[in-house]
């Protein structure tokens, strides 16, 4: 396995290849701002190494080593124009794994991996809310990160996030799910303030399409059963679709 680093774009990414050419892709989609650890890093090189899939890590604009400012769309927009990369590169499957801010991410693209790739979501952010809510929430994002979002204003952030939000509501999401062909699994932290597992809960309960559920005892960054969380991970993406 070697580690190819590159841009693009103004998009910085990491890559972990394997000697022999891989019929499969993974891509993996940090959370926000993810600057407390290496961006799930140790995972995508674990399943590339144990699993001989090539894997992909990005840096959203603004954050880690990727230029240009952070909003929060401009991740969607960029993220969905490297996705389209790695598909011209004619991987016959293509997998997502979506940690928090990343797994609502993975489900704005869940119907543009192709029928075959699988949706693997950690402590996924499903519920953004609405009105006096979502101010609340910015108003906390904005003080704790400022550093990243110190160029737009707590409003601008607060109609961007508005319009996001806009077929992107928890049960949009329930509903997306249940329509699209890909197998989804939810690795969900119990230890999680930042994306409680009763929205996660939520989400199982109320989708007719079979969901694989598993709560870890483990903080938002999965810290701890850290080991858990990426046999999990492996054996989601070993077993071949039906």
């Amino acid at each position: 396995m070697q580690l190819i680093t590159g841009f693009h774009g103004d998009t910085y990414y990491e890559s972990f290849v394997g000697k022999n050419p891989s019929k499969e892709a993974v891509v993996f989609l940090h959370g926000y701002p993810a600057d407390q650890g290496n961006k799930n890093r140790d995972l995508a090189e674990a399943v590339s190494t144990q699993l001989g899939k090539d894997a992909f890590l990005l840096h959203y604009p603004g954050l880690g080593l990727s230029k240009g400012k952070f909003t929060f769309s401009e991740t969607l927009r960029t993220t969905r124009e490297f996705l389209s990369w790695v598909k011209a590169k004619n991987y016959q499957s293509l997998h997502i794994v979506g940690h928090s801010w990343g797994g609502f991410l993975a489900l704005n693209l869940l119907n543009e991996i192709g029928h075959t790739g699988k949706i693997v979501l950690l402590s996924p952010f499903v519920n953004l809310p609405e009105g006096s809510d979502l101010s609340t929430l910015v108003n906390l994002v904005y003080s704790d990160t400022k550093q990243y979002l110190g160029h737009s204003t707590i409003i601008e952030v607060v109609s961007e996030l508005t319009k996001m939000r806009i077929g992107n509501s928890i049960d949009d999401f329930i509903v997306r799910i249940d329509k699209a062909p890909n197998q989804v699994t939810i690795i969900q932290a119990l230890n999680d303030p930042e994306t409680p597992e009763k929205y996660s809960r939520y989400l199982i309960s109320k989708a007719t399409k079979k969901i694989s559920y598993t709560e870890l005892d483990t903080d938002h960054s999965f810290t701890q059963n850290r080991t858990t969380a990426l046999a999990l991970i492996i054996n989601t993406l070993r077993v071949p679709n039906d």
